[in-house]
């Protein structure tokens, strides 16, 4: 089993779902960021459960070297979105998404089929290739 396998059954366990990981280093300290996801949101007690369960991985199958830490957290409420799992996650949930052609758009993410994004945008609706997409990411209207 590869790390991220091992990574994502270790997360699954906890009853959540991987979001995200960032690696970062300062001065001579390696970050290695898991962010965790559940649609009801994530609570500090469940990132410290996800930390016990995923640390033995970290001395199994050492993805970082040297001085390391661990951090695992939420991804926020406002989320980038960066894969189709990261888009099927936010189904219901406003966005905004720039295309490839620096189109604009911000509408309520209604689906996710194969790789078109479907939004609802100024009442109509729209279809967006994934691959199409530059960036996008949830925001919170108030």
């Amino acid at each position: 089993m590869e790390f991220e396998e091992a990574l994502n059954t270790a997360i699954d366990s906890c009853g959540v779902q991987l979001y995200d990981t960032k690696v970062g280093k300062v001065d001579k300290t390696t970050t290695y960021t898991i962010f965790i996801y559940h649609k009801d949101g994530i609570s500090l007690d469940k990132c410290s459960e996800v930390s016990r369960a995923v640390s033995p991985l970290f001395d199994i199958y050492e993805p970082v070297t040297g001085n390391w830490t661990l951090q695992v957290s939420s991804p926020g409420i406002e989320r980038i979105l960066k894969t189709l799992t990261n888009f099927k996650q936010s189904i219901g949930e406003y966005v905004k998404i720039k295309t490839k052609e620096l189109e604009k758009y911000q509408g309520t993410l209604q689906a996710v089929q194969d790789d078109i994004i479907k939004l609802k945008f100024k009442d109509k609706d729209i279809q967006i290739v994934f691959d199409n997409i530059l960036k996008a990411q949830t925001i919170v209207r108030w």
